[in-house]
């Protein structure tokens, strides 16, 4: 069902675009040239084509099922004000913060817990825009059922990234105050995401007993 899944077209799009920006900013970094393999060059170009293709495919994606005609169904599990408000404090910050990485990497980036050079400032500037597009699309739709796809994307997130930590542990300031902020963050990301998820594994529960 189109209400229960399109939390992730709006956060996707901006992601692909964003970060095809970046790549064609940042062009001569890339593995284009004759000088390198056909291999590393094939890769090269299908990344490219890869975020040329996907927003092109999320916007008809969103235009035909906008033409389609329906309503949406009554919202079944609704979010707890505590979730909303957790939501909303991170839309803020996602959102302003990721703006600053992509805009002006060379300012924003020492902010962030491990070194990051002006590409790769602006593709996880693209990243944390996205994150805050889906934080604040949650915030309208209001239903944790409709927002499982973010959910399992935000609790997944937050377990990867402690993965990354802890196989590349000397790569993060953990002294420092970027990184404390960032570890609480990531926390109320992993609270934010199996909330979600559990309000809506309940709500499926009980519609199935009822039934």
């Amino acid at each position: 069902m189109w209400a229960n899944a399109r939390i992730a077209v709006p956060a996707v799009f901006v992601f692909s675009v964003l970060t095809l920006a970046a790549s064609l900013m940042h062009l001569g970094q890339f593995h284009l040239g004759s000088h390198f393999a056909a291999g590393t060059r094939i890769v090269t170009w299908a990344w490219i084509a890869i975020y040329v293709l996907v927003p092109l495919l999320m916007l008809i994606v969103f235009t035909v099922q906008a033409r389609t005609p329906g309503a949406d169904p009554p919202q079944s599990a609704p979010l707890p004000v505590c979730l909303l408000a957790m939501l909303a404090v991170q839309a803020i910050i996602l959102l302003g913060f990721g703006v600053a990485l992509f805009a002006v990497p060379g300012q924003a980036a020492p902010l962030w817990p491990w070194k990051l050079t002006p590409l790769l400032a602006q593709a996880t500037g693209a990243w944390v825009i996205s994150l805050g597009v889906a934080a604040s699309h949650s915030l309208l739709e209001r239903d944790a059922r409709r927002l499982r796809p973010a959910s399992l994307g935000y609790t997944l997130l937050a377990l990867l990234q402690v993965i990354a930590l802890v196989r590349y542990p000397h790569q993060f300031e953990w002294g420092s105050a970027s990184g404390i902020i960032y570890l609480v963050f990531l926390g109320t990301m992993l609270l934010t995401g199996t909330v979600g998820l559990a309000s809506s594994v309940r709500r499926a529960t009980q519609s199935s007993a009822r039934n």
